[in-house]
């Protein structure tokens, strides 16, 4: 299961409309006068750009309250968001030790929602902006290209830091995720093929494996009870070898978690799904005991009339061809009485 982009597209507006809100708040105190040292044609420039800014921002929060989420969306708040800032700070004579973080927070603002093309970009914007606003604060342009050297080297190495987390967070997220649709999916099924079936292409995203599969050993070798490989489909047996761990048992034979990993596996949800497992094999065993106690005369261990309706009924449902022979024997209670 991959991450949800509309969930995290959700997330970004609500942070991009505060963050939006606090641009004002920081702005606002520049235009009570006294105002010294405020070019006016600049801010009123900054603040169309921060007009649009917010078009962006709305047209993308409604795009995203209807399921969609567009990309260029990102890449065009992204730009003006930059220009804004060089606009806004140069336009109160800001110097450019100012412009730094300002343009450092955009950066990895956009990392924790973006892909690797969406990183590029914003990674190109900040350093183009920040080159930019720096010669527009009046720096030295032997200073400014040595500064935006330093921005650059700094702010990517950010970025791959942030998305480095957040990558991880994703996983775990993922995996948890996962991991609670398996205990359900355990605790709701009574049958031990629908559970196993539901279960294991969950555990083989958890896992991250090529192919998860449980296997029943019988006297004639071993049986596959479930199976599921990356792709969603059901892998043959000659492809699973009968080797892994050891979950429970069932009818006296052994089930086994038979494991084809792609690359290195997290031991701890290794052991969740093996217990999850478990608990699905402990339960149809539980089943089939209850079954055979409804179902066989404990005395006798010969089937009872429940036994024989449910197997006339099944019969009949599938519409397979059988016969019935009864039996009338004489005197059969005086045999009852004295054999039991």
């Amino acid at each position: 299961m991959d991450h949800d982009p509309l969930a995290e597209a959700r997330l970004y507006y609500g942070m991009a409309w505060r963050g939006a809100a606090a641009g004002v708040a920081a702005y606002a105190p520049v235009f009570i006068p006294p105002s010294p040292g405020v070019r006016w044609d600049g801010m009123a420039i900054a603040t169309l750009v921060f007009a649009l800014l917010i078009a962006l921002l709305a047209a993308g929060s409604r795009r995203t309250r209807t399921g969609v989420v567009d990309r260029p969306y990102y890449i065009a708040q992204n730009l003006v968001a930059n220009a804004a800032v060089v606009l806004g700070m140069w336009s109160i004579d800001a110097h450019e030790a100012s412009l730094a973080p300002l343009l450092s927070l955009i950066l990895l603002y956009n990392t924790a929602f973006g892909t690797w093309p969406l990183l590029v970009w914003t990674w190109v914007v900040g350093v183009s902006c920040h080159f930019a606003g720096s010669l527009l604060s009046g720096a030295d342009l032997r200073w400014t290209i040595s500064a935006t050297i330093i921005f650059g080297a700094a702010g990517g190495a950010a970025q791959l830091a942030v998305d480095h987390l957040v990558g991880h967070s994703r996983t775990l997220v993922r995996q948890i995720g996962g991991e609670r649709e398996i205990a359900a999916q355990a605790a709701r099924d009574a049958d031990v093929g629908t559970a196993l079936n539901a279960i294991l292409p969950r555990a083989v995203d958890v896992l991250g494996a090529r192919t998860v599969a449980v296997m029943l050993g019988s006297d004639d070798g071993w049986e596959m009870l479930a199976g599921v490989d990356a792709d969603g489909l059901v892998p043959l047996i000659d492809q699973v070898t009968p080797h892994g761990v050891v979950v429970g048992s069932l009818n006296g034979h052994s089930v086994l978690l038979c494991v084809d990993a792609a690359g290195e596996m997290d031991a701890r949800s290794l052991r969740f799904v093996g217990d999850m497992v478990g608990v699905v094999v402990e339960r149809a065993g539980f089943v089939t005991q209850l079954r055979h106690q409804a179902e066989v005369d404990g005395l006798t261990g010969l089937a009872n009339r429940r036994h024989l309706d449910l197997t006339l009924d099944q019969l009949t449902r599938r519409g397979t061809p059988f016969a019935l022979m009864l039996l009338d024997l004489d005197h059969f209670k005086e045999l009852n009485d004295r054999e039991g």
